[in-house]
């Protein structure tokens, strides 16, 4: 069952576009593959694991990693962490993968001691 919201939302959208004198697109042939942190999923790809087995690593659900991974979610300090850990990346690659400005991160080469997170 469709809530009032996106009714209202679907309406507005039809007629912004029938009041521009332009035809309404068809949503269904939208590219969703430019969607998503696609670079964050071929992580957890590398690592052979799934995403119930990093959810697991991570402490959190599997629902938090598909968001993650989709674009729907930033992970907390602490979860950003244990992920880098799982991954075996540095945050500075997160901070990249999340679309986060990565300037003032220092690479863990850069770091005293240089031990990966």
């Amino acid at each position: 069952m469709l809530s009032c919201l996106s009714i209202r939302k679907s309406t507005a959208y039809h007629i912004r576009y029938l009041t521009s004198g332009s035809q309404v697109p068809n949503m269904a042939n939208v590219d969703k593959a430019k969607k998503g942190r696609p670079g964050l999923k071929a992580l957890r790809m590398d690592a052979e694991l799934s995403q119930a087995e990093l959810a697991q690593a991570t402490k959190t659900t599997e629902k938090a990693v598909r968001n993650w991974e989709n674009d729907g979610a930033i992970p907390s300090f602490d979860k950003a962490v244990l992920l880098a850990k799982t991954l075996q990346v540095s945050l500075r690659r997160l901070a990249i993968e999340f679309n986060l400005d990565p300037e003032g991160i220092p690479e863990d080469s850069d770091r005293p001691g240089g031990d990966a997170i």
